[in-house]
């Protein structure tokens, strides 16, 4: 076998390896992610109070993923039932039910919600509490 084609053989396991990773995980990390960031950036702030969450099991360094089951109260004051998961870092505070977080939601779908880390960390109303 020659040099060429081992180099096509390894550069043709790798594209099958990549592609089979890139099928598994794109449904389960990315288009989430995805989805979140587009609920981040064009989504209605509103809060959310914590009926209860666990751990999923996820882990990305010091960070788990949590799933919140939450009470939504949408802009116009109606409290919805939804559900979110977030990657947690222990910097943010302890989460506890009854806790009341910062979200934004989809303006046409109030259950389709993201955790807003970032005012939560940032605005003293929220305070990573304790």
């Amino acid at each position: 076998m020659s040099a060429l084609q081992v180099i096509g053989m390894v550069v043709g396991i790798v594209a099958v390896t990549l592609g089979g990773l890139l099928a598994v995980f794109y449904p389960v990390l990315i288009r989430p992610q995805r989805a979140i960031k587009a609920l981040l950036a064009g989504g209605t702030p509103t809060t959310a109070v914590i009926r209860s969450f666990r751990n999923t099991g996820r882990r990305v360094n010091d960070r788990v993923m949590l799933q919140f089951e939450l009470d939504v109260t949408t802009p116009t004051g109606q409290v919805v039932p939804a559900v979110a998961r977030a990657m947690y870092d222990a910097t943010y505070g302890r989460m506890r039910e009854g806790l009341t977080l910062p979200v934004k939601v989809d303006p046409t779908d109030p259950t389709q919600v993201a955790i807003d880390w970032e005012r939560w960390s940032s605005d003293p109303a929220y305070g990573a509490e304790d």
